[in-house]
């Protein structure tokens, strides 16, 4: 039933009523699961300062959350043209798809990965390849390794 409150003598103070408990989670649970700043995969996350100069057609592309790669991201990283990153987002907003994600994923993977290969070998060939002001019989080069031609 409901609970009356005593009565009150005359002159006192009204109480105020209490405060219910908080419910604490108990020890060692974990808290509820965040929602991520991120999506694997979406439109690139736009700068303050770029998402008061958008139009209400590329504002549309906020009503998806913001990916770590996106299609702007693989296919036009080389060319940061603002038409292309508008052109690619609004397109991967209106044709989203987990196949369109999982391609993006696929190809996000095979630039990364290009791309360390392409670092590595450049690294790797400035270390071998000797100055072009040095020949490649020069003796400091091949050490005691007999070269062809000479006796």
């Amino acid at each position: 039933g409901a609970r009356r409150s005593p009565a009150r003598a005359e002159g006192t103070a009204p109480t105020r009523p209490p405060v219910p408990a908080r419910r604490c989670p108990p020890a060692g649970a974990r808290p509820p699961p965040r929602e991520p700043a991120l999506d694997l995969v979406g439109p690139r996350p736009a700068l303050p300062h770029e998402v008061a100069q958008f139009d209400d057609e590329l504002l549309s592309r906020h009503r998806m959350r913001p990916g770590i790669t996106g299609l702007w991201q693989v296919e036009s990283r080389d060319n940061p043209s603002f038409q292309a990153y508008r052109r690619l987002d609004l397109f991967y907003v209106e044709n989203w798809s987990i196949s369109l994600d999982l391609a993006i994923l696929f190809t996000t993977g095979q630039v990364v990965f290009t791309r360390v290969l392409q670092r590595v070998f450049k690294r790797f060939s400035h270390s071998v390849v000797p100055p072009n002001d040095v020949p490649l019989t020069d003796p400091a080069l091949v050490g005691d390794a007999v070269i062809a031609g000479e006796g």
